[in-house]
C-alpha cells in the first residue's frame, strides 16, 4: 500500500513489493498469483479503510448530520489518499458484484442505513417515490463524483474546490427535508 501512496498503483510491481519487504521476487508467489491478485487486495484493504474513515465522523444524533458528516469524510478520504482512491475505482479485476452485495459490506452500507433512518423518521422527503435506495445511490454518486472530479480535472485549480463540493453537497442535503 506504501507504493500505492507514494507513486500509484502503476508503479507497483512485484519486483518492487520484494525489494520494499526484503523477500525474493519469486517468493511472494506463494502467497499472491499475480500483481493483480494483490491490488485486488488492496483494493479491498483501500475500502475498508474508507469506511473506517467514514464510520469514525458518522456520529451525529439526526440522519441529517450523519450524511453531512459521511459525505465530508468520503470526500476527505479521497483528498488524503487520492492515489489509494483512484486504485480502489480505476483498478477492480474481481468478479462483477451485484448492487445489494455492495450495500451490505462496504461504506455504502453505511450510506443506505443512514437514508433508511431518514426516511423512516420522516427527516428526509423523497420525491417522485423514491426510496432508500434511490437516495443512497444518489448520495454516493454525488460523493464519488465530485471526489473524482476533485482528483482529475479540478486537481490543478487553485481555488478552493473542496468549499465548492461542501457547498454542493449541501444543496444535495437541502432537498432531502
Amino acid at each position: 500500500m506504501q507504493i500505492v501512496v507514494e507513486h500509484g498503483v502503476e508503479f507497483l510491481s512485484i519486483r518492487e513489493i520484494a525489494k520494499r519487504i526484503d523477500y525474493s521476487p519469486s517468493g511472494l508467489y506463494e502467497y499472491f498469483s499475480s500483481k493483480e491478485a494483490i491490488i485486488d487486495e488492496l483494493i479491498n484493504e483501500g475500502f475498508a479503510r474508507l469506511a473506517a474513515h467514514i464510520e469514525q465522523g458518522v456520529l451525529g444524533e439526526t440522519a441529517l448530520l450523519r450524511l453531512q458528516e459521511a459525505g465530508r469524510m468520503y470526500m476527505h478520504f479521497a483528498v488524503q489518499e487520492p492515489q489509494v482512491y483512484l486504485m480502489m475505482f480505476n483498478h477492480r479485476n474481481a468478479p462483477s458484484l451485484s448492487l445489494a452485495d455492495i450495500e451490505q459490506v462496504t461504506a455504502y452500507a453505511q450510506l443506505t442505513r443512514i437514508m433508511k433512518d431518514g426516511l423512516r423518521s420522516g427527516e428526509f422527503h423523497a420525491t417522485n417515490g423514491a426510496g432508500w435506495r434511490e437516495l443512497a445511490y444518489t448520495s454516493w454518486s454525488l460523493m464519488h463524483g465530485l471526489s473524482m472530479l476533485r482528483l482529475t480535472l479540478m486537481n490543478q485549480i487553485n481555488e478552493n474546490v473542496e468549499s465548492l463540493n461542501e457547498r454542493a453537497f449541501q444543496v444535495f442535503l437541502d432537498q432531502l427535508k
